[in-house]
């Protein structure tokens, strides 16, 4: 049985993050249920969360939809998110909103403002999952090479 609306632990205005009920409703959420009226639950949810965790599941159940106020959301949340993976989803979402134009410029500034040393490690493929270029030993070697030119650039 489909349950049609969002489970109430989501709508609640005080929850508790660690809660496994909580988690469970957020991460096992079918995002076929989320409508323009209750995407604003999510959007509170992640806006006040610092749990990186919850915030990357909440990006990545909206950002396939339009509804007008996610526009401001996918904005906000491209600014704020410091993980490449976070902004990217932001910016598949803030895609559904501005041209393609706008958003290969925005992509091209931040992958030619990163180090080399941080390119082509992973992509992500079309439903949003992630995809390793590169084994983990091979990105180990590349980033420790990295911070050790920083350390002796710095000193």
């Amino acid at each position: 049985m489909m349950i049609n609306k969002l489970p109430e632990i989501l709508t609640k205005e005080k929850y508790n993050e660690k809660d496994i009920e909580f988690r469970n409703a957020l991460f096992n959420l079918d995002k076929n249920i989320i409508t323009d009226n209750n995407a604003e639950f999510l959007t509170t949810i992640y806006q006040s969360t610092k749990h990186l965790d919850i915030r990357n599941k909440i990006l990545k159940l909206l950002y396939d939809f339009n509804f007008s106020a996610l526009k401001e959301f996918f904005l906000s949340s491209y600014k704020k998110e410091r993980y490449l993976d976070m902004k990217i989803y932001a910016l598949r979402g803030l895609s559904q909103f501005i041209e393609e134009k706008e958003t290969l410029e925005q992509v091209n500034i931040q992958y030619d403002a990163m180090p080399d040393a941080f390119k082509d490690h992973y992509t992500v493929d079309e439903t949003g999952e992630i995809v390793m270029l590169k084994s983990h030993s091979e990105t180990k070697r590349i980033m420790d090479k990295y911070w050790e030119d920083e350390k002796k650039n710095l000193g």
